[in-house]
């Protein structure tokens, strides 16, 4: 997971420094075995958002390819310096570091542009979520200012 959690830290941090008043939140978290209430938490607003679907709230069924072909793209748009690829794009690169991750193909994938938990009160979120045979991983981008 810390591989993952680099990864989006590098890009997190480029972004950031490129724009003064606005702050970019970049994580994958296991959240089935963290501990953290903010885990706990925020399984609980994925099931209740699983269980009442809406347009901010769909299954990824080709989730590799979806995720390659979506045009949002701005959140690994700035590549940042000394970071190597292997060649991938940024895209290519985080779903083979996520495919390395779960060590398995996921059961669901699930996408979220409104998911938000009560004290993060974001601009605009990107929220993809990974259920496997071990726990539910969240993969999340988010915006604030």
């Amino acid at each position: 997971m810390n591989n993952i959690n680099n990864f989006l830290s590098a890009f997190e941090k480029e972004m950031t420094s490129l724009e003064r008043y606005v702050c970019y939140d970049f994580f994958f978290y296991d959240l089935i075995n963290d501990p953290e209430d903010y885990s706990q938490e925020a399984l609980s607003l994925y099931r209740e958002y699983k269980a009442n679907p809406s347009d901010y709230f769909k299954t990824l069924m080709n989730w590799e390819k979806e995720l390659l072909d979506d045009p949002d793209d701005f959140w690994l748009e700035e590549i940042p310096a000394n970071f190597d690829l292997r060649g991938l794009s940024p895209k290519e690169y985080l779903i083979e570091l996520i495919i390395e991750e779960l060590q398995e193909e996921p059961i669901e994938v699930n996408w979220s542009g409104e998911f938000s938990i009560e004290f993060l009160c974001s601009v605009c979120c990107y929220d993809i979520f990974f259920e496997t045979t071990k726990s539910v991983y969240w993969l999340s981008f988010g915006i604030y200012d």
